[in-house]
């Protein structure tokens, strides 16, 4: 009962989960990872991702997010996901070099800066000497944000990973204080001249009690307890499910065969690919009968520093009340392009 047969050669596995009217469905997710060589061919990785059934998590208080779980049929869109080291070209410039992501018709650009302190003197931070360029991990704590000490506990925070933040308020800090800046800004943005119109600029997974994700959950208030619990509130959006940033959302689901390329990420040459084709079969035994569902990709994941991506395809299955005669999932490959043999 409830098996999951893979037959592609890839990571699988399957579990039950709850759409947001409650509807119960089986859910199969296979991962297929790749290496990338130096001109951009793919080749399938010898250690392939699994496919992650719970977030996993970093840190004394387990406030870094790794990587969300992958069971995420009725996201709308394509979660796409940058990780790791940006490795800036070699350079003794203390100037901010650009950082261009593209996939498909998706293109964000961000800042890259040196490694920056300021100092609290006389009441305003003082910017420090800069240094030259260094690679920056990709995650959050390379972004803008922070906790302020009077901010409220019960408000969500942007990016409390970050740094910077404590620009915004001088005066509650003491004389000679001092503070690392973000490395990774948005275009146009420098926290050091604008504090109040910086924001956060990330990459990586966005936690789901982080203030942009938590909005699209929907209002979970006295009403929505009496009315509709447990059931998702009514202007619940269904993106509450992707942990890619806003900006990394492209308009719906990619189909692969998507061009990608990382500019100022790798040093001075571009990271490039484009993303392989899969063509999946999900064929499920229930009861008596066997039913095909179809596969799509769900969520990619690049990580440029190792040479590698994977990507995550879903198939769900409705189940209220049969969920016991589910005997078995059997997962078929039945085309793959774009990948060395």
């Amino acid at each position: 009962m409830w098996q999951v047969l893979n037959r592609t050669g890839f990571a699988a596995a399957g579990t039950f989960t709850r759409d947001a009217e409650g509807h119960e469905f089986w859910c199969v997710g296979l991962r297929a990872t790749f290496t990338r060589d130096a001109d951009g061919t793919l080749r399938i990785a010898e250690k392939q991702e699994p496919v992650a059934l719970v977030p996993r998590y970093a840190g004394d208080d387990n406030q870094v997010l790794l990587a969300d779980d992958d069971i995420i049929p009725f996201a709308p869109v394509t979660d796409i996901l940058l990780r790791g080291t940006v490795q800036p070209a070699a350079t003794t410039s203390d100037q901010p070099l650009p950082l261009v992501l593209q996939v498909g018709a998706l293109r964000k650009t961000a800042l890259l800066h040196p490694p920056r302190r300021a100092r609290l003197e006389r009441g305003r931070w003082r910017l420090l000497d800069r240094q030259a360029q260094a690679p920056a991990p990709l995650g959050w704590e390379s972004s803008f944000g922070g906790v302020l000490p009077d901010q409220p506990e019960d408000l969500p925070p942007e990016n409390p990973l970050g740094c910077g933040i404590a620009l915004r308020a001088p005066g509650a800090f003491a004389e000679g204080t001092e503070i690392a800046l973000p490395r990774i800004e948005g275009m146009g943005m420098d926290c050091a001249q604008a504090p109040q119109a910086a924001r956060a600029v990330g990459f990586g997974p966005v936690p789901r009690w982080w203030r942009d994700r938590l909005a699209l959950a929907g209002r979970l208030d006295a009403a929505w307890q009496r009315d509709r619990a447990p059931r998702m509130p009514a202007d619940y959006d269904p993106r509450f499910l992707c942990a890619a940033p806003r900006d990394q959302w492209p308009q719906a689901h990619l189909l692969g065969g998507e061009p990608v390329r990382l500019t100022g990420f790798t040093g001075a040459a571009d990271w490039a690919c484009r993303l392989p084709q899969a063509l999946f079969r999900a064929e499920t035994r229930i009861g008596t009968g066997v039913v095909a569902s179809p596969m799509h990709l769900a969520r990619i994941d690049l990580w440029p520093d190792e040479e590698r991506l994977s990507m995550l395809w879903l198939a769900t299955l409705p189940c209220d009340g049969r969920d016991e005669r589910i005997e078995a999932t059997r997962l078929l490959l039945r085309q793959l392009s774009g990948v060395a043999r």
